[in-house]
This record gives structure tokens, C-alpha cells and sequence, in this order.
């Protein structure tokens, strides 16, 4: 008795000091109210790529497209768009390619990958994520059949629990006998 409820003191004082350790403290701004969105502001004399973090889906062999948008951050702190003259390009290079600003993405690849653009000197980074789904109709199914299997998503249809029902007792788990034997307790 004496031992538990020692533990748990000692447990309770632990965790406020971590608690304390762990607050609100100082006075920067950590509020993530900025106005464009990005949350921290981004260090003078560097790229912003947005959007940053992007999934494009390439559904039956139609490419995805998705125009980005490049942002100097002077070092004063001041923006300027510089998404004309940037270079943008993907690490991986199977994924898709830019025509300017505009990433349209491959037909036949997917993946992750990052989004680099380049202007003035400086590179930024963006996420990029590509599904790929395709429908393949082999033997003799009929050209539709991918259709008929297109059922609605089922609104408030929801496989039930129904064991263990009211007033029913599940056993232990089994266990061990002296001779190795696996038993159960009813």
C-alpha cells in the first residue's frame, strides 16, 4: 500500500514538472496567425513554393495538372513573386515534368517527390505525392464491368457488433497446465 501510493506521488510530481517544463512560456509570437497561411515566417533571402504539400490522382491514363507559384522573401522580409522567372523541376523526373509554372504529371509512374524551384540564386522545396489508378478489363468480362461494381458508398449502412450479447460471460484466456496442455477456464 505504502509503495503504490508513493509511485503515484512520485509519478504526479513528475508529470507536473514536465507540464511546467513544457508550457506556454516567453513571449514570441507561436500562434500561427500569420496571414499567408504558412504558419512560421519564412527566412529572409529565401524561395516559397506553394503549394507546399500537394497529391494529384492520374485516373484511367489522364495526367494531372497543378500550377505552383514561387515567392522571394527578401532580407528585409519583403515578398515578391518571382514565379515567371523561376525554374521549377522534380527530383524525380519519372513523375512528370513543367511546362512553366504548370507541373502536368506522367501517365504511367507514381510516387513521392519533391518540387524545387530556383530563381535569383536561391531553391525552395515542395511535397509532391502522385496516385496512380488505372482500370484493367481482361478475358471476357465486358467492357462495363469496372461499372458494375460502382456502388454507392453506403450512407449509415454499418456492420453491427452483435457478440458478445447482453448477459454473457467470455472465458480468460486459456492457459497453461502443468503438463504443457493448453486449457480453458468456463
Amino acid at each position: 500500500m505504502f509503495t503504490a501510493v508513493w509511485s503515484r506521488t512520485v509519478c504526479l510530481a513528475g508529470f507536473s514538472l514536465i507540464a511546467l517544463a513544457c508550457g506556454p512560456g516567453g513571449s514570441g509570437d507561436d500562434d500561427d496567425d500569420d496571414d499567408d497561411g504558412r504558419g512560421d515566417a519564412a527566412p529572409p533571402g529565401s524561395l516559397i513554393v506553394a503549394p507546399g504539400d500537394v497529391t494529384l490522382s492520374v485516373e484511367g491514363g489522364v495526367a494531372a495538372t497543378q500550377a505552383y507559384s514561387v515567392t522571394l522573401v527578401g532580407d528585409d522580409g519583403s515578398e515578391q513573386d518571382v514565379s515567371d522567372e523561376a525554374a521549377l523541376t522534380l527530383d524525380d523526373p519519372r513523375l512528370g515534368s513543367f511546362g512553366g509554372n504548370v507541373l502536368t504529371t506522367a501517365t504511367d509512374a507514381a510516387g513521392r517527390t519533391k518540387v524545387r524551384a530556383s530563381a535569383r540564386g536561391k531553391t525552395g522545396p515542395a511535397d509532391l505525392m502522385v496516385h496512380l489508378t488505372h482500370i484493367i478489363v481482361v478475358g471476357d468480362a465486358p467492357d462495363d464491368a469496372a461499372d458494375l461494381f460502382d456502388g454507392a458508398a453506403g450512407d449509415g449502412i454499418a456492420p453491427s457488433i452483435v457478440y458478445p450479447s447482453g448477459g454473457i460471460i467470455v472465458p480468460p484466456n486459456p492457459s497453461r497446465s502443468r503438463r504443457g496442455a493448453t486449457t480453458a477456464c468456463v
